[in-house]
Order: structure tokens, then sequence, then C-alpha cells
């Protein structure tokens, strides 16, 4: 029980209390007493406005979504079109047919065995560092293959490249599905990352075949390149960092078993092809 509101005019002057006064204090001890409902609450404090939020969110998931499809478009850029210059490296390097082999698989012996390891590392320590170290990467090796002018070079740009695409392909799935936790939307966003990637399969050997065409081998890196670094300085200024909700540990062990395992495949695969031919 709250005390009533004593008179103002009584208690200021003694006065006897008409009833237009009594009725004032009678509405002043209502609204004291009385908690505010909740639409007075809301038509006195301010509402922030709804619609600029899912303006700003929408602009970032597609943002996101532009950032990893370009990361795997790069990335798989080189994958066929190193094989249309291969003939042209072969007489420029004076480069043997084991030589050329090894160019090419440089590539895709990194990419197969750190695939699962890189997408541990991005859950574990964040998914823009993930994919930013995959673009750095990646680019370093299109500069070290840029300036080649040995066989091994060109091997050890293609390595690097490969590691960076180890690491673009988990972390920009990821990225989407940080962004998109509605399955529809992810699906959406998933389909178009895979459109990237054909379409990075496709343009490959057209660009690099006009390249060749008309000027040195090398420059079939510098697309790639400056696409890289481009889209590594705006990602890094845009994407939000992200890990996994639930807790997991970096199995080293595990790691190099797998990539022990991939080396071996190829070191016999490669001894069958060497006695056939």
């Amino acid at each position: 029980m709250t005390e009533p509101v004593p008179s103002l005019l009584a208690v200021g002057h003694g006065a006897p209390v008409d009833a237009e006064s009594t009725a004032c204090e009678l509405s002043l001890q209502q609204l004291v007493t009385t908690p505010p409902s909740r639409g007075a609450m809301s038509a006195i404090s301010p509402v922030p406005s709804q619609s600029a939020q899912p303006q700003s969110g929408s602009r970032h998931i597609t943002v996101t979504i532009v950032l990893a499809c370009m990361g795997v478009f790069i990335s798989y850029l080189p994958v066929v079109g190193v094989s249309v210059a291969l003939p042209v490296m072969q007489q420029a390097l004076d480069a043997s047919t084991a030589g050329l082999q090894w160019i090419t698989d440089a590539f895709i012996l990194p990419t197969a065995a750190l695939l699962l390891t890189c997408g541990m590392i991005g859950d574990l320590y964040g998914r823009k560092k993930t994919w930013l170290a995959g673009l750095v990467l990646f680019s370093l090796g299109c500069l070290v293959c840029l300036t080649a002018d040995g066989v091994v070079q060109v091997c050890v740009g293609q390595a690097l490249t490969g590691v960076g695409t180890a690491a673009l392909l988990p972390s920009t799935l990821a990225l989407i599905s940080h962004v998109c936790p509605d399955r529809h939307k992810r699906a959406r966003a998933i389909a178009l990352w895979t459109a990237s990637l054909g379409l990075g399969l496709t343009l490959g050997p057209l660009f690099n075949g006009l390249i060749v065409e008309h000027v040195s081998w090398r420059w079939i890196f510098l697309p790639a390149l400056v696409m890289g670094l481009v889209t590594a300085a705006v990602g890094g200024m845009v994407l939000t960092e992200s890990r996994a909700q639930r807790e997991r540990h970096l199995d080293i062990g595990t790691s190099t078993r797998r990539v022990d395992t991939v080396s071996s495949c190829y070191a016999a695969s490669s001894s069958v092809l060497d006695r056939r031919s």
C-alpha cells in the first residue's frame, strides 16, 4: 500500500480543500501509484528503426557471398589453365616430361593433402584469417611462377598456390554458412559458389590460351595475382571474423598421416606410369 499524496494546498496554507483541488490530488496520486502501461512506455520511449538493420545485414551477406565466390573463382583459374601452357613451358624451360608432370601435380598434391586440415584451422583460429592467408599464399605462388626461370621455381610457385587453394575452399564455404543460417538461402549461396568454381575451370584455359598465344607464358599468372590481391584487400576491410561454436582440436598426427598417404599414392602411381612408358 502506498500512502496517499498529501494535499499541497492544505500543507502550504492550511486552507480547506475544495472539490477541484481534491480531484487534482486524486489524479496525481493515481499517476504516482499506478505503473505506466506498455503502450504508454512505447509512446514515450523512442523505438529504434528496424528497417536499417535488415538492409545492413543483407548488404553484408551479399558482400560475403561475392567475396567467397571470388576466392574460389581465382583459386581455380590456373588448375586447367596451366595445362594449356605446358608445351610452351617445355620449350622455354627445356623441361622433361617428368618436370611437366610435377608442374601440374605440385598444385594438386598440397590441395588434396591440406584441404581438411585448413578447414579445421579455420574453425579454430578464424575463417576470415584462413581466407586471407589462402589468398596471400595463392598470390605469392602466382608471383613466384610469374618470375620463374626454371622448372623447380614453377613447381614451388604451384605448390604455394595449392596450399592457398586448400585454405580457400573450406574457408569460403564456412563464411557462406556463417552469414546464411537459413538453409534455403545457404543452398542458393552454395549454388553460386559452385558456379564460380566451374566458371574458373572454364575460363582459365580460354584466358591462358589467349595469353600464351600473344605474350609470354609467364603472364598467365598475372590475372590471378591481381585479382587475388584486390580481393584480399577488400575482404580484409569488410569481412567479419567467425569460428566454430563447438570446441575442436587440431590433430597434427592425422594431418601428417593424410599428407603421407597422398604422397605415397602419388609416388606409387608415378612409378607405375614410368614403367609403362
